[in-house]
């Protein structure tokens, strides 16, 4: 009877370890955000909009730039009516500018810049954003906070020329924790330890 009794204990042990991740190789951490990213980047976007790189560069402007005059529109309606107020705070706000450079053109709206080079074809070719990304938050969150979310394999490098043309206001001192997924590059931009800018750009079509 009491070596009944043992076989039993013995089992239930067994069984409650194995429902409990007890033997030791089980891993409890939630890789969910890590794989949500990094799937998103593998699609060549950022989740802050629906465009990504390869994007066709002309729906990209007529997409921008109907928000940007459809705002216009309602805005200038809004004010008529004697309620002028700063209309760029608005959460909605819409914005929407081109600015040609040297060797690439800028697609400038409210949260996220758009640049393609003279090679139309390829489509947008890197995408930068100063906004919240992935749900890292520019002033806010800390290269520490985006390693601990994606991982540590991220590559830290001082921005150099070319990074820089990638930032609206470029600045010195600036660092930027890279990670690469197949032809895709995601950088994050910091200064001080503090994100200002998340991009995603095609390593090939945009010249790397």
């Amino acid at each position: 009877m009491k070596k009944l009794l043992s076989v039993s204990i013995c089992l239930l042990l067994v069984i409650s370890l194995s429902a409990c991740g007890g033997n030791g190789n089980d891993v409890s951490s939630d890789n969910s955000e890590k794989d949500t990213i990094e799937q998103t980047v593998r699609k060549g976007k950022l989740d802050i909009c629906e465009y990504g790189l390869g994007s066709d560069i002309e729906a990209v402007k007529d997409y921008y730039k109907q928000l940007a005059d459809n705002y216009e529109e309602i805005t200038e309606e809004h004010d008529t009516e004697g309620c002028n107020h700063d209309h760029t705070s608005d959460p909605d706000f819409a914005y929407y500018e081109l600015s040609k450079k040297k060797d690439y053109t800028v697609i400038e709206t409210a949260d996220v810049r758009f640049y393609y080079t003279k090679n139309t074809e390829d489509g947008i070719t890197a995408i930068a954003s100063d906004s919240a990304v992935f749900g890292f938050t520019p002033a806010v969150t800390t290269k520490y906070e985006v390693e601990d979310a994606i991982d540590a394999s991220g590559k830290t490098v001082n921005a150099n020329e070319d990074d820089l043309k990638l930032l609206a206001m470029p600045s010195d001192s600036v660092i930027i924790l890279r990670y690469t997924f197949d032809e895709y590059q995601l950088d994050f931009y910091f200064y001080e330890n503090s994100l200002i800018t998340t991009v995603i750009l095609d390593r090939e079509k945009w010249g790397i």
